[in-house]
C-alpha cells in the first residue's frame, strides 16, 4: 500500500500519538533513526492533508522511505491551511527531524569515522545539513517555539565553528564561520526572549509546572550555547579587528543569571575563554576547581555529562602545557582556539560528542542538542538579553528577527536604550505601522540595515491602510537600495573600528563575500516583493493597481503635477509642439531613468514617469499622476490615451466641435506651472457625452415608431503597425514570464512600459488588460474592461477594412475583445457599469455590435431605476442599428424588444407590449427569448381583462423547454386560471411547479396552498439562504481574452500555452534573470514562442521556439 494512502487514513490523534513515539524514541532509547523516520510520517501525512491531495507534497521519499528535502516541502506548501493545532503539530515534527538529525551527527561511531575518508565525512555531514533543514522549516512554520529557535542557532554555531580537512569542497574561509555565529547569535538570542515571555506569561499557574520546567531547560541550554557562540566570536575577532581581541563573552557572562553561572557548561565555558585569551594560570585553576566540582566520582549528575567533563580535562591539559611551556608551533595555535574539535588533538581519541547536557525531569517537547566543541555542552534555549546586545521585545510576536552585531558593538548606551524604548513602543502601542517604521529609521541610522529591513517588513505586515502600505513599502525599497550601495563594508559583519586592509592582503575572501552579500541583497527584494503581495491579499487592502481610473478617457480624473512632469507639460502648452516634437520629450525623460535598473531591480520600479502617446494630428495628451511612487503601478490604460487615427471625413462634428472647445478651455484656463490640479479629459468622454446625450430626452410616448439618431460607429483611418523597439522586446518577455508565474501585478507594470515604449504594439495592450483581469481584484473589473476597450480601438486601426452591416461575429478580433469588455463589465461593480458600458459603446465599429453594447445599456439603465423613458431610448437605439441593415431573417433586435415590453408594462403601457408582440411573433427566436416573450404578452392580456388569451399565451409558454421563464409562466397560469374559475386542483398544481422550479414565494402561492404546504416550506427555506448569502460575490468567467477561463484556473501566460507538469516546475524554479535569454528572440508580434497545437513554452525554452518558427495565438487571430 502507498505510503499516501496510509497517511490518509490515520487521524490527527494517531499522528499527535505516533509523534510522541518519535520523541520518546530519541528521548529514552537514544534511537535517532527511528525517531526520524516516525515524525517524518507525521509530517508528510500533515503536508498532504493540507496539500489537498493523496501524492507527494513536495519532496520525495528514498529507498528507505524518508522524506528528502524537508525544507522544501515545507516550502512548497502554504502553512495558512492548516489550523493552529496541526500547525503546532508539523513544528514539533520538524523538530523532532532536526534534533534526531543532531543526535546522529553527534554519534560516537560518526565522530569517530569521521576523518578516515571521505564517505564517512559526507555521511555525517549529511546528518548536519539535514537538521538545520529541518529546524528552518521548523522556523518558518512556528518562528515563536524558543526551543526550535534554540536548535538552529545550536546548529549554526555547529557551522560556525567546525573544521575540515577537504578545503576544495568546503566553504572554509573566516567569513563564512562568522555569518554562521552571526546566525546562532541571533537564533539563540531570540530563544532567550521567547523562553523569558512563555515563562512570564505561564507564571503562577498550578498546572504548569512541568511546562515552566521544560522552559527553564530551553532558556539554560540556550544561554550556555550563546556563551559558547560568544566564545567562538571572540576566536575570530583578531581577524576582524587587526588583532584586537574582543570580550563578547566576559561581557555576557557578568550579565548572566546567578542559577546559570552555577552550572558545569558554564564554569566550562569560562575556563575555555580564558584559555582562548592566553590566561593559562587563570584557565588551569577555574578549569581545574570545575573538573573537581562537577566531574568528580560522586558528583556526576548523569553519564550524558561525562563528554562535557571530558572536554573540561582537555582543556585543563592544554593549559598547564601552556604553562609548564610544552605547547609551541601550531600545537600551541590549536590549543588555544577552544572550538576546534577534540578529536583533532594530536595525541586525542576522546570524543567530542556533548549532547545534551540539561534535560527536564518529565516528558516534554524540550529538546537538547550538543554542540561540537570541546568547550562546553550544548542546550536549546537562551538566557536574559544582555546589556551589550539590543533584543528585540518583538521577538515574542514575529519569528523575523535580524541581529546585527556591529550595532551592538558600536551604539552608545544612551542610543541602545533609545531603540530598547522605541521597541517596545512599537510592540505595545496603538500606532504600531508609524513607531516601527521610526524604528526602522533609527536603526539605520545606527548602522544596523538587517535591523532596519527587519522592522520595515513588521511595519508592512501590520499596515492597516493603503497609505500606510505605501509608505513602508518604498521605505523598504528605499532602504534595499541604500544597502545595495554599500560596496565599500560587509553589512552586519564589519565592526566599524576595524582597521582597514592592508594594501598587500589578498582581498579574495573579502571580495567573495561582498559579492555573495550583494546576491543576498538581490534574493532579499523578491522575497520582500513575495511578501508584500501575500499579505495585501490576506488582508484584503487594495493592490497597487487598484486605484487607477475606473473610465478611460472618460470618467473625469485630476492629476497633481510634480516638477518634471510639469515642465514637459507646459512645454507642451507653450509650444503647441505636434506629436514628433512631443515623442522626443517622452523618450527625453524615459531616457534618464536606467533601463538596467528597471529590468533587473522590480522591487525600485516605482520611479516617477512621465508618459503619454499622442495622436498622429496632435491630439491632446493626458498626463499620468505623479503624486505618489505608486502611480506607477496604480496607472491604468486609462492614463494613456490611444492615437486616434480618425479619418476627418468620417469624424462626427458635433464630437469635433466639442473637442475643439474642450482644447481651447484647457489650454486657456489651466495653468502647469502652478501646483493646481489639473481636469485632465480625454475626447473619448466627450464622445461618450454625445452618446449620453441621445438618450437623455426620453420619447415618453414610447412612441417605437420615431427616428432616432443613432451614435456614429468608430470608423479610424487604418493604419499597419509601427516596428517594436529592442527594449519593448525586452519588456514583453519579462511581462510574459512574470503573467507565466503568476505575478499579475509586476506582468501590468511590464506591460505598460512597452505601451510606452511602443504605443501601437497590441500584445502589449491585451496583456496588459489580461493582467488587469487576472489579480482577481473586483474593484478592477472596470478598468480591465476599458483596457480591453483601448485594445479594441488598436485591433480596428492595425486589422482589415470591416463592413458595419455585416452580422454578428464578422467584426474580427476587435469583436472578440470588445465583447470580452462588454462580459467583464457585467461581473464588475454595479456603480460603475453604466459609465463603463458607455464608454465602451464608443468603439464598437459593426451595427450587430453596437446594438448589443446599447441592449446592455438599457438593462444595466432599468437596474439602476432610471427614467423609463431613457431605458426605453437605449433599447430603441439598439434595435434601430439592426433595424438599418434590412436584413430580412433578423429585422428586429429580438432581446431589445423585450426590454422594450418589460419597460412599457412596468409603466402601465399594455397595449405597446401587445402591439410589439405582434410585429415579431412570426420571426424566429430562441425558445427562451420567445418564452419570455409570450409571458410578457400574457401579462398584459391578463392586465387588461383578457383571461382567455392571457391563459393561452401562458400555455403556449409553457410548450417550450425549460428556461429561466418557465417558473413565472406556471405562476401567471396559476393566477390566471384562479380568476377565471378554473379548478382548483389544476391551480394549486401550477403554484407547486412554479415554487418548485425556483419561483419565491407569492402570497396569491401561500393564499392558495397553505403555509405547511411543503413546496412552500421549500421555497421560503431557499428564499431565506439566498438573502443570506446574497452579499457573497459569484463566481465569473475571466482569466484573460486569449484564454477564456476562469481567474483561479490559469496562472500561465496568457499568450503560450499551459506547459507539461514537468516542464512547468524547471520553468518556475529558474530565477528571472533568463529572461535576458528570450529578449533577442521576440520577433515584435509574438508575445512568447510556443505554437497553440503541441510546442510547450516556458523561460528554458524561449529561443528553441524561436528557432523552431512557431507562432502564437495572436498572429492567428489578427489573421
Amino acid at each position: 500500500m502507498a505510503a499516501g494512502d496510509n497517511t490518509r487514513r490515520i487521524p490527527m490523534e494517531g499522528l499527535v500519538t505516533r509523534l510522541a513515539l518519535g520523541i520518546d524514541m530519541l528521548r529514552r532509547h537514544d534511537d535517532p533513526e527511528g525517531s526520524s523516520a516516525a515524525c517524518e510520517f507525521v509530517i508528510r501525512a500533515i503536508l498532504e492533508e493540507g496539500e489537498g491531495k493523496g501524492g507527494s507534497s513536495g519532496g520525495g521519499i528514498d529507498g528507505s522511505g524518508r522524506m528528502e528535502h524537508i525544507a522544501t516541502m515545507v516550502s512548497s506548501m502554504s502553512t495558512s491551511s492548516l489550523d493552529a493545532y496541526k500547525t503546532r503539530t508539523l513544528s514539533k515534527a520538524l523538530l523532532c527531524v532536526g534534533e534526531a538529525a543532531l543526535a546522529s551527527w553527534s554519534s560516537p561511531l560518526l565522530s569517530s569515522l569521521y576523518h578516515r575518508g571521505p564517505h564517512y565525512r559526507s555521511t555525517r555531514d549529511a546528518a548536519l545539513v539535514r537538521a538545520r533543514e529541518s529546524l528552518e522549516a521548523a522556523t518558518a512554520v512556528d518562528p515563536t517555539d524558543p526551543a526550535v529557535r534554540c536548535g538552529l542557532g545550536l546548529t549554526y554555531l555547529i557551522l560556525g565553528t567546525m573544521k575540515y580537512d577537504d578545503k576544495d569542497n568546503y566553504d572554509n574561509d573566516n567569513d563564512s564561520s562568522l555569518r554562521y555565529i552571526f546566525r546562532s547569535i541571533q537564533h539563540l538570542r531570540t530563544a532567550v526572549g521567547l523562553a523569558d515571555a512563555a515563562s512570564s506569561q505561564h507564571e503562577g499557574r498550578a498546572d504548569d509546572d512541568g511546562y515552566d520546567e521544560a522552559i527553564d531547560a530551553v532558556r539554560y541550554a540556550a544561554s550556555h550555547n550563546l556563551g559558547l557562540a560568544y566564545i567562538a566570536l571572540d576566536g575570530k575577532s583578531p581577524s576582524l579587528d587587526g588583532g584586537k581581541q574582543t570580550t563578547h563573552f566576559a561581557d555576557w557572562a557578568r550579565s548572566s543569571p546567578w542559577v546559570m553561572k552555577k552550572t558545569l557548561a558554564f564554569a566550562s565555558n569560562v575556563g575555555a575563554m580564558m584559555l582562548q585569551m592566553g590566561m593559562f594560570e587563570d584557565a588551569a585553576s577555574t578549569l581545574g576547581s570545575t573538573a573537581s566540582e562537577f566531574c568528580g566520582n560522586d558528583s556526576l549528575p548523569s553519564g550524558r555529562q561525562e563528554e562535557a567533563c571530558s572536554i573540561v580535562r582537555i582543556n585543563l591539559a592544554v593549559a598547564r602545557a601552556a604553562l609548564n611551556g610544552e605547547m609551541e608551533g601550531p600545537n600551541y595555535a590549536r590549543a588555544n582556539d577552544p572550538t576546534v574539535e577534540s578529536n583533532q588533538f594530536d595525541g586525542d581519541v576522546l570524543s567530542s560528542r556533548s549532547e545534551d547536557v540539561l534535560t527536564p525531569s518529565n516528558d516534554d517537547d524540550v529538546s537538547q542538542a550538543a554542540h561540537e566543541t570541546p568547550d562546553v555542552p550544548s542546550f536549546i534555549d537562551e538566557g536574559e538579553p544582555e546589556s551589550n546586545l539590543v533584543l528585540s521585545n518583538e521577538s515574542t510576536s514575529s519569528g523575523l528577527e535580524i541581529v546585527n552585531i556591529k550595532e551592538a558593538i558600536d551604539v552608545k548606551p544612551e542610543m541602545r536604550n533609545a531603540l530598547v524604548a522605541l521597541e517596545k513602543a512599537a510592540t505595545e502601542g496603538t500606532q504600531r505601522t508609524r513607531l516601527l517604521l521610526a524604528l526602522a529609521r533609527a536603526r539605520s541610522s545606527t548602522g544596523d540595515f538587517l535591523g532596519a529591513v527587519d522592522a520595515s517588513l513588521k511595519a508592512i505586515s501590520a499596515s492597516t491602510s493603503d497609505e500606510e502600505m505605501e509608505s513602508s513599502t518604498s521605505y523598504l525599497e528605499s532602504l534595499i537600495e541604500t544597502m545595495a550601495k554599500q560596496n565599500s563594508e560587509e553589512i552586519g559583519l564589519v565592526h566599524e573600528e576595524s582597521t582597514p586592509k592592508a594594501s598587500g592582503e589578498t582581498p579574495t575572501n573579502r571580495d567573495y563575500s561582498l559579492l555573495e552579500m550583494k546576491l543576498e541583497l538581490e534574493r532579499l527584494k523578491y522575497k520582500v516583493l513575495d511578501q508584500e503581495m501575500r499579505l495585501r491579499y490576506q488582508n484584503h487592502s487594495p493592490n497597487p493597481v487598484d486605484d487607477v481610473t475606473h473610465v478611460i478617457g472618460y470618467q473625469k480624473q485630476e492629476y497633481t503635477l510634480k516638477d518634471a512632469p510639469r515642465r514637459a507639460l507646459s512645454e507642451i502648452k507653450q509650444n503647441r509642439v505636434t506629436g514628433q516634437i512631443l515623442t522626443k520629450l517622452v523618450d527625453h525623460v524615459q531616457d534618464e531613468i536606467h533601463e538596467i535598473q528597471e529590468i533587473s531591480n522590480v522591487a525600485a520600479d516605482d520611479i516617477q514617469e512621465v508618459s503619454s502617446i499622442v495622436a498622429d494630428d496632435g491630439g491632446p495628451v493626458v498626463p499620468e499622476s505623479s503624486t505618489s511612487s505608486s502611480d506607477i503601478e496604480s496607472s491604468s490604460i486609462a492614463n494613456v490615451t490611444l492615437t486616434e487615427y480618425q479619418n476627418s471625413d468620417a469624424a462626427d462634428p458635433e464630437f469635433d466641435a466639442q473637442a475643439d472647445d474642450l482644447t481651447s478651455k484647457t489650454d486657456a484656463e489651466v495653468d502647469f506651472d502652478s501646483n493646481t490640479e489639473v481636469d485632465a479629459q480625454s475626447l473619448t468622454k466627450t464622445h461618450a457625452e454625445v452618446i449620453a446625450k441621445s438618450i437623455a430626452e426620453p420619447d415618453v410616448e414610447f412612441n417605437t415608431e420615431s427616428i432616432v439618431d443613432l451614435p456614429v460607429l468608430f470608423s479610424p483611418e487604418l493604419k499597419p503597425p509601427a516596428a517594436i523597439p529592442p527594449t519593448a522586446k525586452s519588456y514583453m518577455k519579462m511581462a510574459d514570464a512574470y503573467l507565466d508565474k503568476g505575478q499579475f501585478v509586476l506582468a501590468s507594470k511590464q506591460f505598460l512600459k512597452v505601451m510606452r515604449k511602443a504605443p501601437d504594439h497590441l500584445p502589449a495592450y491585451l496583456g496588459y488588460a489580461t493582467a488587469l483581469e487576472r489579480t482577481g481584484k473586483g474593484r478592477q473589473i472596470h478598468t480591465a474592461a476599458l483596457a480591453y476597450g483601448n485594445a479594441t480601438k488598436l485591433a480596428i486601426i492595425q486589422g482589415t477594412k470591416v463592413d458595419s452591416m455585416a452580422k454578428a461575429g464578422t467584426g474580427g478580433i476587435a469583436e472578440n475583445i470588445l465583447r470580452r469588455a462588454v462580459a467583464l463589465t457585467k461581473a464588475g461593480d454595479p456603480s460603475g457599469r453604466l459609465e463603463t458600458l458607455l464608454q465602451l459603446a464608443t468603439y464598437a465599429h459593426t451595427n450587430a455590435l453596437a446594438a448589443d453594447i446599447y441592449h446592455e445599456i438599457g438593462l444595466e439603465m432599468s437596474k439602476q431605476g432610471i427614467d423609463r423613458g431613457r431605458v426605453v431610448q437605449a433599447f430603441t437605439i439598439a434595435n434601430e442599428f439592426v433595424a438599418i441593415r434590412n436584413d430580412a431573417e433578423a429585422p428586429f433586435h429580438i432581446r431589445s424588444i423585450i426590454g422594450l415590453c418589460k419597460s412599457m408594462f412596468l409603466e402601465g403601457y399594455v397595449k405597446g407590449v401587445i402591439d410589439l408582440f405582434n410585429k415579431v411573433k412570426n420571426l424566429h427566436m430562441e425558445d427562451d427569448l420567445h418564452t419570455e416573450l409570450l409571458v410578457l404578452v400574457g401579462r398584459a392580456h391578463a392586465k387588461l381583462g383578457d383571461m382567455e388569451t392571457a391563459i393561452s399565451e401562458f400555455t403556449r409558454a409553457l410548450a417550450f423547454p425549460l428556461s429561466s421563464s418557465t417558473p413565472l409562466a406556471h405562476h401567471e397560469l396559476a393566477s390566471a386560471l384562479k380568476k377565471s374559475n378554473g379548478d382548483n386542483h389544476e391551480i394549486n398544481l401550477h403554484y407547486e411547479y412554479a415554487l418548485e422550479k425556483g419561483m419565491d414565494v407569492s402570497p396569491e402561492a401561500i393564499e392558495s396552498l397553505g403555509e405547511r404546504n411543503i413546496h412552500v416550506m421549500r421555497a421560503l427555506n431557499r428564499q431565506y439562504y439566498k438573502n443570506v448569502n446574497g452579499g457573497e460575490s459569484t463566481g465569473r468567467s475571466s482569466g484573460g481574452i486569449m484564454s477564456g477561463t476562469g481567474v483561479g484556473s490559469q496562472s500561465s501566460s496568457v499568450f503560450a500555452p499551459k506547459a507539461k507538469q514537468n516542464e512547468d516546475s524547471i520553468a518556475q524554479s529558474d530565477t528571472l534573470s533568463i529572461l535576458e535569454q528570450g529578449a533577442a528572440s521576440y520577433d515584435g508580434h509574438s508575445p512568447m514562442g510556443g505554437e497553440v497545437e503541441g510546442i510547450q513554452s516556458s523561460l528554458s525554452n524561449l529561443k528553441a521556439a524561436k528557432q523552431q518558427g512557431s507562432e502564437s495565438r495572436l498572429q492567428k487571430l489578427q489573421r
